[in-house]
């Protein structure tokens, strides 16, 4: 009886052990850790996913989808812009088209001032009124700046537009042999009651348009990847509350935008300096602005799908300004050797520093696929300002330019079929004016060999038994030729430095000889002629009228001529008799100048000398044709040039154009 209740003790203490064994081993199961994948977007917890590779899938799914989205739109939308061109062209004097395009008009006008709330300007109301009369919406709730039913105002409108545009179509249809419809047309019109078109909207069509627009860096990509500052980390727990991949997915784009591969370059600026108002190059200053220019520092970030997009890019603009043919020779090494005259490239090349990585870039961030398009951002950055204007018989390039707000580069750049500064336009010739706006600066130097007129010059005599004023030529003028050869340095097309190499005199000139009556030098000028004030060979660099800054980013307004190409340290001459009023050397703006008042009502400046000749003074007394300073480039220049100007006062605001008195 004892062994039997001992045995019996024995197997209830077996079975409670067997039991409590296999709890531990049962609890042991259930609580063991299991690994998991913590979704980080920023340092802020987005959800916790079981398998990362899930997460990226999606991602790339979901890029397919909207890919695939896209061309479904882009198809629909050319049948809808093919049917809307037939409706306006073809379909004349018809109620319900006129109704359609005034209401396709209307809701583009309410879209630039009603948000996607419906909230626009109190003062807008007026125009909202009228816009949603157009529109057939005649029970629209509005307050002072909202439209308080918004959803149903919008989709009354795509009511209203599907129900005229129908009967707009069944007229076409009804009519379409009368109507005098292409096949091309006709096919348009069957692949739009085909598919049903009229169905959508107009409402709709916008949407189409701008998800088109909004996406379209997906159709630049094989691959889409999660957003910048995506982070998944392995995490090991007991436990966790598990989110659907497509729940962290919305997440995730509710936050950020997703990223496709490409490349980023930039462009690295140098600091512009602020300068004080005080100084200038020779060029009207705006009144009330505190400094010549605003700084611009930041450097131009751009984002592309390939490298070659803006290798090509940027070769299209050096062949803007370099030439077509003259580029492809320079490329290839096949430029001819000059053998009298002519020109010959030595280096084509961007002048600021430029970097690129292969990054994942922001599908929200401007991303460019098209080197024609980037070529245009590179050089009228984003919002480029266009517009024609028509020339009349009696205007020239620099007037025409001057009066448009460009430069005379600009002009040549926009307008390929004006040839040069003595181009002769035709009554009512359009013209293109485009202001630029460079992000790059394309630098192109070259060796030049041109046969140049030697003006020749006028001398004059004095006669002391002729009375004062009094004069005749003795001798008649005759101009000469040089071969002058220089290498020349153009930014974007504008002139920044000239290196005279050589000049040979192939004629010589004969100069005008004219006697001039009078007992002592006068100090007044002549009024019918005004002497060149350098010597031969000059080459006129920037002229009177509006030109890009050369020292920042800012457009300015230039007072006079920039004249160089006669060298370094070369005579700069009195263009007429007069007394000197102001001789000054400064940092900046003129350098060393000197104003000199020849007493008929006019002014003449001559800047940036590299220094004066000996004696004079203010009130010295001068004559025309003499020798006063000598070309250099102090103060605010890019290279040895004289800035000339006439003005018909001592102030700033007195300049005139100088070139119709040089030419006198």
């Amino acid at each position: 009886m004892i062994s039997l209740k001992k045995n019996a003790s024995i197997a209830v203490i077996v079975i409670v052990s067997a039991v409590i064994f296999l709890l531990q081993f049962q609890y042991k199961k259930t609580y063991q850790p299991r690994t998991y994948y913590q979704v980080y977007l920023d340092d802020k917890v987005i959800g916790i996913i079981e398998n990362k590779e899930d997460l990226e899938e999606y991602i790339s799914n979901q890029g397919t989808l909207i890919k695939n989205q896209i061309l479904e739109y882009k198809e629909q939308l050319e049948i809808l812009d093919n049917m809307d061109s037939i409706i306006s062209k073809k379909l004349k004097n018809d109620s319900n088209r006129d109704t359609y395009l005034s209401m396709k008009t209307s809701y583009d006008n309410l879209l630039k001032i009603v948000d996607e709330k419906g909230s626009f300007s109190s003062d807008n109301i007026d125009k909202v009124e009228e816009y949603l009369s157009t529109l057939q919406v005649k029970d629209a709730l509005l307050s002072s700046n909202s439209i308080r039913n918004y959803s149903e105002v919008t989709e009354q409108i795509s009511t209203n537009f599907i129900s005229v545009k129908d009967e707009v179509v069944d007229t076409i249809e009804q009519k379409k042999d009368n109507l005098s419809l292409s096949e091309a047309e006709k096919y348009q019109l069957e692949m739009y009651i085909s598919k049903d078109m009229g169905t959508t909207s107009y409402v709709k069509q916008k949407y189409m348009q701008n998800y088109v627009v909004d996406n379209a860096a997906y159709e630049y990509s094989e691959n889409v990847y999660s957003p910048i500052g995506i982070n998944i980390e392995k995490i090991n727990t007991y436990y966790a509350s598990l989110s659907e991949v497509e729940e962290v997915y919305q997440n995730i784009i509710s936050e950020k935008p997703c990223t496709i591969e490409g490349y980023q370059f930039r462009i690295k600026k140098s600091e512009d300096k602020q300068l004080p108002k005080s100084i200038s190059t020779g060029a009207l200053l705006l009144e009330g602005n505190d400094y010549l220019f605003s700084t611009e520092t930041d450097d131009v970030i751009i984002y592309v799908t390939d490298e070659k997009v803006f290798n090509d890019a940027v070769e299209k603009l050096e062949i803007v300004f370099s030439g077509t043919e003259e580029f492809e020779q320079y490329k290839k090494g096949t430029q001819s050797e000059i053998t009298d005259t002519g020109a010959r490239i030595n280096d084509v090349y961007v002048e600021e520093e430029i970097t690129v990585k292969k990054t994942n870039i922001s599908i929200s961030e401007k991303i460019y696929n098209d080197a024609d398009e980037l070529s245009n951002f590179l050089l009228y950055g984003e919002n480029k300002s266009e517009k024609v204007v028509y020339a009349s018989i009696g205007d020239n390039v620099l007037s025409l330019a001057t009066k448009n707000g460009i430069s005379v580069e600009e002009l040549f750049l926009s307008n390929p079929t004006v040839t040069g500064i003595n181009n002769i336009f035709y009554d009512k010739q359009p013209i293109i004016i485009a202001q630029t706006n460079p992000k790059i600066n394309i630098v192109v130097e070259q060796f030049t060999v041109a046969d140049e007129k030697i003006e020749y010059k006028r001398e004059e005599k004095y006669d002391s038994k002729l009375n004062m004023g009094v004069e005749y030529v003795d001798q008649e003028g005759k101009d000469g030729l040089e071969r002058v050869s220089r290498n020349v340095r153009k930014v974007n097309g504008q002139i920044s430095f000239v290196e005279p190499v050589s000049n040979v005199t192939l004629k010589q000139p004969q100069n005008e000889v004219v006697l001039i009556g009078t007992k002592e030098v006068p100090s007044i000028g002549s009024l019918k002629s005004w002497f060149w004030p350098t010597n031969s060979g000059y080459v006129i660099s920037s002229y009177y009228g509006w030109r890009k800054y050369p020292f920042g980013s800012r457009r300015e307004f230039h007072a006079g001529l920039d004249i160089a190409g006669t060298g370094y340290g070369s005579p700069v001459y009195a263009t007429n008799n007069g007394t000197i009023v102001s001789i000054k050397s400064e940092k900046w703006n003129y350098g060393n100048s000197i104003m000199i008042d020849h007493g008929n009502g006019y002014y003449s400046l001559y800047g940036h000398m590299s220094r004066f000749q000996k004696g004079l003074k203010e009130g010295t007394v001068v004559a025309r044709g003499q020798i006063i300073g000598y070309v250099g480039d102090t103060g605010a220049a890019t290279g040895p040039h004289l800035h000339f100007e006439i003005r018909n006062c001592t102030r700033y605001s007195c300049v005139m154009d100088p070139l119709p008195f040089l030419r006198k």
